[in-house]
């Protein structure tokens, strides 16, 4: 399928949304606080923290035939976990395209154009990590506030 023929998107959109179980929010959540707490030692030193963990993430909630309509395929092997406590403006130029399906929002934003999106826990969307995007607290958010997602890097089909 060409980028011609494949449909539009929003970077940060919600496109959809895959359940979170209940053992999986309990987990995303535990680490939400670990990180915190890690930041909260490190002075904020690191504003976005990237990880694999020590196995694999299954990855069949991958939802193939939505990235198919917007031209693309994911590419398992370069998956990771992505967590902040806001980090401002940038660009990662990692992998482009790239799918975060949002585990653990404590109310922060996303921004990649004019827009400021508050994901939910379950929602999932495209970014693109080569262009300027931001995660960072809304003023009704909560102190301690940390936005956790798995991300997966996507390829052109």
């Amino acid at each position: 399928m060409s980028k011609a023929v494949a449909e539009k998107i929003k970077h940060g959109q919600a496109l959809g949304v895959i359940e979170v179980n209940e053992a999986l929010r309990a987990a995303a959540t535990d680490a939400a606080r670990l990180y915190w707490k890690a930041q909260v030692a490190d002075e904020f030193m690191e504003q976005v923290e990237t990880c694999r963990g020590d196995k694999a993430f299954p990855l069949n909630w991958l939802p193939v035939d939505q990235l198919a309509r917007y031209g693309f395929v994911a590419s398992p092997k370069d998956s990771h976990w992505v967590m902040t406590t806001g980090v401002t403006a940038h660009i990662d130029r990692d992998w482009g395209p790239t799918l975060v399906w949002v585990l653990v929002n404590d109310g922060m934003y996303f921004k990649q154009g004019r827009e400021r999106i508050v994901h939910k826990a379950g929602e999932w969307y495209i970014f693109n990590d080569a262009a300027l995007h931001e995660v960072d607290a809304l003023k009704t958010s909560p102190a301690e506030a940390v936005y956790l997602g798995w991300a997966v890097r996507l390829k052109d089909l």
